[in-house]
């Protein structure tokens, strides 16, 4: 990394990666590319999570419980 720009290209290129990973568990992500782990995300079964959200630190979230005004459908 030579930049504040590739810097962020890096960050981001982590967050997909992570969010990828999020959902082939089966986490619902509304849009992939607006939720950021800054730390460890765990989830349970049928989760959803919303758009703009921010995880700090070691975050563990239980079975059916939604993040934000989503719904998850449990499909």
């Amino acid at each position: 990394m030579n930049s504040r720009v590739q810097l962020a290209e890096l960050e981001r290129i982590y967050q997909r990666t992570l969010a990828s990973a999020l959902m082939e568990q089966g986490t619902m992500l509304a849009d992939p590319e607006r939720c950021d782990v800054r730390g460890s995300l765990a989830c349970g079964k049928d989760v959803a999570i919303d758009v703009n959200c921010v995880f700090e630190g070691e975050v563990r979230l239980g079975d059916g419980v939604s993040v934000g005004r989503i719904a998850c459908s449990g499909t």
